[in-house]
Protein backbone atom coordinates (compact mmCIF):
# COMPACT_ATOMS: atom_id res chain seq x y z
CA UNK A 1 0.00 0.00 0.00
CA UNK A 2 3.06 2.28 0.09
CA UNK A 3 3.76 4.11 -3.15
CA UNK A 4 6.93 5.85 -2.00
CA UNK A 5 8.83 6.52 1.22
CA UNK A 6 11.75 8.79 2.04
CA UNK A 7 13.87 8.95 5.14
CA UNK A 8 15.82 12.11 5.98
CA UNK A 9 18.23 12.46 8.87
CA UNK A 10 19.56 15.68 10.32
CA UNK A 11 22.01 16.37 13.08
CA UNK A 12 21.99 16.02 16.01
CA UNK A 13 19.78 12.94 15.62
CA UNK A 14 16.42 13.73 14.01
CA UNK A 15 14.84 11.27 11.60
CA UNK A 16 11.98 12.33 9.32
CA UNK A 17 10.04 9.62 7.49
CA UNK A 18 7.64 10.63 4.71
CA UNK A 19 5.26 7.97 3.36
CA UNK A 20 3.05 8.30 0.27
CA UNK A 21 0.23 5.76 0.24
CA UNK A 22 -1.32 4.29 -2.89
CA UNK A 23 -4.85 5.51 -3.65
CA UNK A 24 -7.36 3.09 -5.17
CA UNK A 25 -8.73 3.99 -8.60
CA UNK A 26 -10.75 0.81 -9.15
CA UNK A 27 -11.40 -2.70 -7.88
CA UNK A 28 -10.20 -5.77 -9.82
CA UNK A 29 -12.29 -8.88 -9.12
CA UNK A 30 -11.44 -12.47 -10.05
CA UNK A 31 -12.68 -15.82 -8.73
CA UNK A 32 -9.58 -15.81 -6.48
CA UNK A 33 -10.40 -12.47 -4.82
CA UNK A 34 -10.79 -8.73 -5.19
CA UNK A 35 -8.00 -6.17 -5.14
CA UNK A 36 -7.60 -2.42 -5.02
CA UNK A 37 -5.84 -0.98 -8.08
CA UNK A 38 -4.00 2.35 -8.10
CA UNK A 39 -3.59 4.82 -10.99
CA UNK A 40 -0.48 3.01 -12.19
CA UNK A 41 -2.41 -0.25 -12.48
CA UNK A 42 -0.80 -1.95 -9.46
CA UNK A 43 -3.00 -4.40 -7.52
CA UNK A 44 -1.85 -3.31 -4.08
CA UNK A 45 -4.31 -4.49 -1.46
CA UNK A 46 -7.19 -6.82 -0.80
CA UNK A 47 -10.68 -5.36 -0.63
CA UNK A 48 -11.15 -7.48 2.52
CA UNK A 49 -9.36 -4.71 4.43
CA UNK A 50 -11.81 -2.02 3.24
CA UNK A 51 -15.22 -1.24 4.72
CA UNK A 52 -18.04 -2.29 2.38
CA UNK A 53 -19.49 1.24 2.44
CA UNK A 54 -16.20 2.59 1.05
CA UNK A 55 -16.20 0.00 -1.73
CA UNK A 56 -19.67 0.98 -2.88
CA UNK A 57 -21.50 -0.96 -5.58
CA UNK A 58 -18.67 -1.16 -8.11
CA UNK A 59 -20.87 0.46 -10.75
CA UNK A 60 -19.22 2.41 -13.55
CA UNK A 61 -19.04 6.14 -12.97
CA UNK A 62 -18.84 5.76 -9.16
CA UNK A 63 -15.98 6.69 -6.84
CA UNK A 64 -14.56 3.16 -6.84
CA UNK A 65 -15.77 1.28 -9.93
CA UNK A 66 -14.95 -2.39 -10.43
CA UNK A 67 -14.06 -4.69 -13.29
CA UNK A 68 -15.06 -8.35 -13.02
CA UNK A 69 -12.27 -10.35 -14.70
CA UNK A 70 -13.96 -13.57 -15.87
CA UNK A 71 -11.12 -14.73 -18.13
CA UNK A 72 -10.20 -18.37 -17.60
CA UNK A 73 -6.45 -17.87 -17.71
CA UNK A 74 -6.22 -14.67 -15.68
CA UNK A 75 -3.10 -14.48 -13.55
CA UNK A 76 -3.96 -11.16 -11.91
CA UNK A 77 -3.50 -11.06 -8.16
CA UNK A 78 -1.91 -9.07 -5.38
CA UNK A 79 1.26 -7.36 -6.67
CA UNK A 80 0.31 -7.74 -10.35
CA UNK A 81 0.15 -4.75 -12.68
CA UNK A 82 -2.69 -4.21 -15.14
CA UNK A 83 -1.16 -4.04 -18.65
CA UNK A 84 -1.05 -0.45 -20.03
CA UNK A 85 -3.53 -1.18 -22.84
CA UNK A 86 -6.09 -2.63 -20.40
CA UNK A 87 -5.54 0.29 -18.03
CA UNK A 88 -6.28 2.70 -20.88
CA UNK A 89 -9.48 0.78 -21.71
CA UNK A 90 -10.55 0.73 -18.05
CA UNK A 91 -10.01 4.48 -17.66
CA UNK A 92 -12.52 5.01 -20.49
CA UNK A 93 -15.12 2.29 -19.90
CA UNK A 94 -15.37 2.75 -16.14
CA UNK A 95 -16.50 6.36 -16.61
CA UNK A 96 -19.60 5.43 -18.65
CA UNK A 97 -22.83 6.18 -16.78
CA UNK A 98 -26.49 5.54 -17.59
CA UNK A 99 -26.93 9.30 -18.10
CA UNK A 100 -24.29 9.29 -20.85
CA UNK A 101 -26.39 6.71 -22.69
CA UNK A 102 -29.74 8.29 -21.82
CA UNK A 103 -30.53 4.93 -20.23
CA UNK A 104 -33.14 4.07 -17.59
CA UNK A 105 -30.67 1.63 -16.02
CA UNK A 106 -30.02 2.36 -12.34
CA UNK A 107 -26.35 1.30 -12.74
CA UNK A 108 -23.89 -0.23 -15.20
CA UNK A 109 -21.24 -2.86 -14.47
CA UNK A 110 -18.08 -3.79 -16.38
CA UNK A 111 -16.71 -7.27 -16.94
CA UNK A 112 -14.20 -8.90 -19.24
CA UNK A 113 -14.11 -12.47 -20.53
CA UNK A 114 -12.33 -14.61 -23.10
CA UNK A 115 -15.24 -14.76 -25.55
CA UNK A 116 -16.50 -11.16 -25.72
CA UNK A 117 -13.68 -9.04 -24.31
CA UNK A 118 -15.07 -6.02 -22.43
CA UNK A 119 -18.81 -6.02 -21.66
CA UNK A 120 -21.01 -3.42 -19.97
CA UNK A 121 -24.09 -4.84 -18.32
CA UNK A 122 -27.28 -3.04 -17.27
CA UNK A 123 -28.69 -5.85 -15.10
CA UNK A 124 -32.20 -6.87 -16.06
CA UNK A 125 -32.15 -4.59 -19.11
CA UNK A 126 -29.36 -5.10 -21.65
CA UNK A 127 -25.71 -5.96 -22.13
CA UNK A 128 -23.27 -4.32 -24.56
CA UNK A 129 -20.22 -6.10 -25.96
CA UNK A 130 -17.42 -3.60 -26.55
CA UNK A 131 -15.01 -6.40 -27.48
CA UNK A 132 -11.27 -6.88 -27.12
CA UNK A 133 -8.73 -4.14 -27.88
CA UNK A 134 -5.24 -4.23 -29.37
CA UNK A 135 -2.65 -1.47 -29.81
CA UNK A 136 -3.02 -1.40 -33.61
CA UNK A 137 -6.00 -3.30 -35.03
CA UNK A 138 -8.62 -2.28 -32.44
CA UNK A 139 -7.30 0.62 -30.43
CA UNK A 140 -9.11 1.93 -27.32
CA UNK A 141 -9.37 5.22 -29.25
CA UNK A 142 -12.62 3.85 -30.72
CA UNK A 143 -14.35 3.73 -27.32
CA UNK A 144 -15.90 7.23 -27.53
CA UNK A 145 -17.43 6.28 -30.91
CA UNK A 146 -18.65 2.98 -29.42
CA UNK A 147 -20.37 4.89 -26.60
CA UNK A 148 -22.10 7.12 -29.19
CA UNK A 149 -23.19 4.01 -31.10
CA UNK A 150 -24.55 2.38 -27.96
CA UNK A 151 -26.50 5.54 -27.15
CA UNK A 152 -27.94 5.56 -30.69
CA UNK A 153 -28.82 1.85 -30.64
CA UNK A 154 -30.61 2.15 -27.28
CA UNK A 155 -32.46 5.37 -28.16
CA UNK A 156 -36.19 4.73 -28.04
CA UNK A 157 -35.68 0.94 -27.89
CA UNK A 158 -34.20 0.28 -24.47
CA UNK A 159 -37.31 -1.69 -23.47
CA UNK A 160 -36.83 -4.18 -26.34
CA UNK A 161 -33.01 -4.36 -26.65
CA UNK A 162 -31.34 -7.27 -24.88
CA UNK A 163 -27.84 -7.73 -26.37
CA UNK A 164 -25.76 -5.16 -28.26
CA UNK A 165 -22.56 -5.86 -30.15
CA UNK A 166 -20.61 -2.72 -31.02
CA UNK A 167 -18.87 -3.23 -34.36
CA UNK A 168 -17.97 0.17 -35.87
CA UNK A 169 -17.74 -1.22 -39.40
CA UNK A 170 -18.25 0.73 -42.61
CA UNK A 171 -21.92 -0.20 -42.73
CA UNK A 172 -23.07 -0.04 -39.11
CA UNK A 173 -21.90 0.92 -35.66
CA UNK A 174 -23.31 -2.24 -34.16
CA UNK A 175 -26.19 -4.65 -33.93
CA UNK A 176 -28.68 -5.60 -31.27
CA UNK A 177 -30.96 -8.48 -30.44
CA UNK A 178 -34.55 -7.83 -29.37
CA UNK A 179 -36.36 -9.44 -26.45
CA UNK A 180 -39.12 -11.83 -27.34
CA UNK A 181 -41.48 -9.63 -25.29
CA UNK A 182 -40.94 -5.96 -24.41
CA UNK A 183 -40.02 -5.34 -20.80
CA UNK A 184 -43.02 -4.13 -18.84
CA UNK A 185 -42.44 -1.08 -16.66
CA UNK A 186 -45.06 -0.53 -13.97
CA UNK A 187 -46.78 2.83 -14.23
CA UNK A 188 -46.83 5.01 -11.11
CA UNK A 189 -50.01 5.53 -9.50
Amino acid sequence: AVRDATVTTTLPGDVLVTVEERSPMLVWTTPAGSWLVDGDGRLFGSTDSVDAAELGTGATGTTLPAVDDRRISTAMGLGSTVPPLDLQVLRLLLTITPDMLRSDAPALFLSMDDEDGYVIDAPGLWRAVFGPYTPVLRSPDIIPAQVQCLDALLAGREDIVTDVTLALSDETCGTFRERSKPRVTPKPG
